[in-house]
């Protein structure tokens, strides 16, 4: 007897038929179906569909043999799976490596055996589809291509299988997902409404107690950040997710992101340092706000699991005309396992053991936002040792010949108002307690504002308006004609017209203004510092 040699991909081999989780289990209908016909076709009293396992052939469908399993070493199957090809044996007793094998020479008796490969997706060979007879036999050219047909058959239920334990499993952590971002949706907005009906019985409290406002105000920006993950998702599942780079004062961007966490640390006790390399270019054409998620995620993860005493340290660099950015932390770790689930959009970071704060959509978003830049990123952790992340972004360094030619955004640095006074401003806004908003925001920074609440009525406006409106801000979703339409009307109108975009919808059709009217774009509800800078650019002394 000569018994088949190891293939040479056999620990990939193996591991792809461990992935399967098929050893072992249960009988089923479809293999059981596709193993009969198989005896049917070739004419044969016994069929199988034969795993080869480490020292184990075992049969997951079989006819006409009571056997579950043998040795690997007595496996005809094992010589296919060697050679990853079809192999008939018309008489055993006429063939050097099997006439004295105690399968041949005692049960089942096998005197004619014919095994096309199972070829899994990846190349790997799980078994063989195998026919047997107890008298010399042989298949002709059609038995031999229905069995081919079979054993590729047999391969599409196993991985239909596999496509339905992932829904599920997609499934449930959909339904985790659901429930956990109902509670952290349901947080802040109950310390909204219970301090703001606190307010409302008794005015007084904003001055006893100004932590309340700070509480609401906290809990409404914790709301916006949730909120904005859920359209990230939406955003990067529908492939609308783009780069919109500006240029980025670089050492003053890497200096506000580690000032912040700097803070955060201190907050908690931890030690926090970094490293800026000074060789880094003066500017960046990258897109901020993308950049800015991606490092405030992978700090503030760092943070929030590093406990008090222990270090988180940042560090940013220039290599090979890419951003090098280092995370890394002395915090619970992550085991091997978990790694491995870490970045799956649904499965929340919060359901890994020791971590129960946050969606968990964090880092799978900053992974798609990486790959959006053509970026890497790597993982490195230890439990109860630490985290290391390394991210690689390649980036066009911005010569001073070339940041002549780009407008340079002037940095809310302090808030600094450099805007004229007196200016002229329109804002359309169909919303009444926005335009309330707006006032109120306007009247502090020292600017009064006309106000209307349709594109039709913004139409009228300029076109009765004594003399031309310096800047118009315009609400997206109008009743009427929309936004971008008034827009484009308007710019037929007078095309030295500065309009910026308002809306609350980010996933609005661009925020790429270089083919539409607008001269740039807010999100609402308004930040400050991006008011101020949209004022200070567009409105310079």
């Amino acid at each position: 007897m000569i018994s088949a040699p190891i293939p040479l991909d056999e620990d990939q081999r193996l591991q792809t038929l461990c992935d399967y989780q098929l050893l072992d289990t249960e009988a089923e209908q479809a293999f059981d179906d596709l193993t009969q016909l198989a005896s049917q076709i070739c004419q044969t009293p016994i069929a199988l569909i034969s795993l080869i396992d480490k020292d184990r052939q075992w049969f997951k469908a079989k006819v006409g043999l009571n056997a579950s399993e043998t040795h690997r070493d007595l496996a005809f199957c094992s010589h296919v799976v060697y050679t990853s090809k079809f192999l008939q044996v018309q008489d055993t007793l006429q063939d050097i490596r099997f006439f004295d094998n105690p399968l041949v020479t005692g049960p089942p008796h096998i005197r004619f055996y014919a095994g096309t490969p199972l070829i899994a997706p990846n190349g790997h060979i799980l078994g063989t589809l195998c026919v047997i007879d107890t008298k010399p036999n042989g298949l002709s050219e059609q038995q031999v291509f229905a069995l081919e047909v079979l054993a590729r058959e047999i391969i599409s239920q196993l991985e239909l299988r596999e496509n339905i334990k992932t829904l599920n499993q997609v499934s449930q952590h959909k339904s985790d997902f659901i429930s956990n971002m109902s509670h952290e949706l349901r947080t802040p907005l109950n310390a909204i409404l219970s301090f703001t009906e606190l307010l409302k019985l008794n005015p007084q409290q904003i001055f006893n107690h100004p932590k309340y406002l700070e509480h609401i105000e906290y809990s409404a920006r914790l709301l916006l950040s949730l909120v904005n993950t859920l359209l990230d998702i939406g955003k990067i599942e529908e492939g609308k997710m783009e780069l919109l780079p500006k240029l980025i004062d670089c050492q003053y961007f890497f200096a506000q992101i580690s000032s912040l966490m700097q803070v955060k640390a201190e907050a908690k006790g931890v030690h926090y340092s970094a490293h800026i390399d000074t060789d880094l270019p003066e500017y960046l054409f990258m897109d901020e706000e993308k950049l800015s998620q991606i490092l405030l995620n992978l700090l503030n993860n760092a943070i929030k699991f590093t406990p008090a005493g222990k270090s988180v340290r940042f560090m940013v660099m220039s290599e090979n005309q890419s951003l090098k950015i280092v995370v890394e932390d002395k915090g619970v770790g992550i085991s091997k396992e978990d790694q491995k689930r870490l970045f799956n959009k649904y499965e929340q970071l919060g359901r890994l053991p020791g971590r129960n704060e946050g969606t968990g959509l964090g880092l799978s978003i900053c992974k798609s936002l990486i790959e959006l830049f053509k970026g890497q990123i790597n993982l490195r952790s230890t439990p109860e040792i630490g985290t290391l992340i390394q991210v690689s972004i390649p980036v066009p360094m911005v010569t001073p010949e070339t940041s002549n030619s780009l407008k340079i955004p002037v940095n809310a640095r302090a808030l600094n108002t450099q805007y004229r006074p007196g200016c002229k401003i329109l804002v359309v806004e169909d919303n009444s307690i926005n335009r309330e908003v707006a006032v109120a925001i306007f009247d502090q920074l020292g600017l009064s504002i006309d106000m209307v609440e349709s594109g039709e009525a913004a139409l009228q406006q300029v076109a009765n308006a004594q003399y031309n409106y310096d800047l118009i801000f315009m609400d997206l979703h109008l009743p009427g004609i929309d936004g971008l339409e008034t827009s484009r009307r308007l710019k037929q109108y007078q095309p030295a017209l500065t309009i910026v975009a308002l809306s609350a919808d980010v996933l609005a059709s661009s925020r790429d203004t270089s083919e539409t009217p607008f001269a740039d774009f807010l999100t609402k509800p308004i930040e400050l510092p991006q008011l101020i800078r949209v004022l200070n650019h567009y409105l310079s002394g």
